[in-house]
């Protein structure tokens, strides 16, 4: 017990070093060393993790050990929620957001949920590169199984497409979507496992939480990524049914819906 003690309290001692030798980086103009996108993402992440001191103390005393590798565990849980709600948030307002284009000439309408989608797939690549740079700082074992990430990756990436399609669609007529989502994902922040462990909650509560595909797929990226393990079959197929159908759902949705657009633009 005393040797994971130290060995939690050095990981979060190390995080604030590298938060510090970077905007020392930044403060000497030697940034420009580092491409920018990638460096930008690691300071967001460790800033993430440390914009409260006393919150993530809390927080770090309540759980580190119960979990191992447990500033890893939080960094990405933080990085798959964060994608899915920046990507949906963004596509909700894609097709408003672009109404005086869609006035004037045709343009596939989807196109513009599906460019926010991919913008924020971008981030989310450069948020796992970030995680990864952690993990070698930290001295965190990295494991042949990191590469089987594009798996969760993937059917996270095709989830949030269907959801913020279905939101691009219901926001173009109901506008108040747009504040009660907020609402929503900070529901979802709790309903998934990204602070604390699955362990700690009661049988129904534990099951709700699982039934969540954002539980699966976070469940499956910590497997391959910071424990080394094969992703387990029941959560992928699990993950892959939901994304199918979200997929499908909001492409029905939209379709249907899309030439009605104009009417409430």
């Amino acid at each position: 017990m005393k040797r994971r003690e130290i060995f939690c309290d050095s990981v979060y001692t190390k995080f604030y070093k590298i938060q510090a030798s970077f905007e020392g980086a930044g403060d000497q103009g030697h940034k420009d060393k580092i491409p920018s996108v990638c460096a930008g993402r690691v300071m967001a992440t460790f800033k993430s993790i440390a914009y409260d001191d006393h919150s993530f103390n809390c927080v770090f005393n309540l759980f580190r050990f119960q979990i191992e590798n447990y500033p890893l565990y939080i960094l990405s849980g933080q990085l798959i929620y964060n994608f899915f709600s920046e990507g949906t948030s963004r596509s909700m307002s894609a097709v408003i957001d672009n109404a005086s284009l869609i006035k004037k000439v045709y343009i596939p309408k989807y196109l513009f949920a599906f460019s926010r989608i991919l913008s924020s797939f971008i981030n989310l690549m450069a948020s796992f590169c970030a995680l990864i740079i952690v993990m070698i700082f930290t001295d965190a074992r990295l494991y042949y199984t990191t590469i089987l990430a594009i798996i969760p990756i993937f059917l996270l990436t095709v989830f949030a497409t269907g959801i913020g399609l279905i939101l691009a669609a219901v926001a173009v007529k109901f506008r108040d979507m747009i504040h009660l989502y907020g609402v929503l994902l900070v529901a979802l922040n709790y309903l998934a496992p990204i602070i604390y462990p699955m362990g700690i909650l009661p049988g129904k509560i534990n099951f709700l939480v699982r039934l969540n595909p954002i539980t699966q797929v976070l469940n499956v990226f910590r497997e391959v990524v910071i424990y080394g393990q094969l992703p387990s079959a029941g959560s992928v197929l699990y993950s892959l049914v939901m994304a199918v159908i979200a997929l499908v759902v909001g492409l029905y949705v939209f379709y249907k819906n899309q030439d009605n657009f104009i009417l409430n633009l």
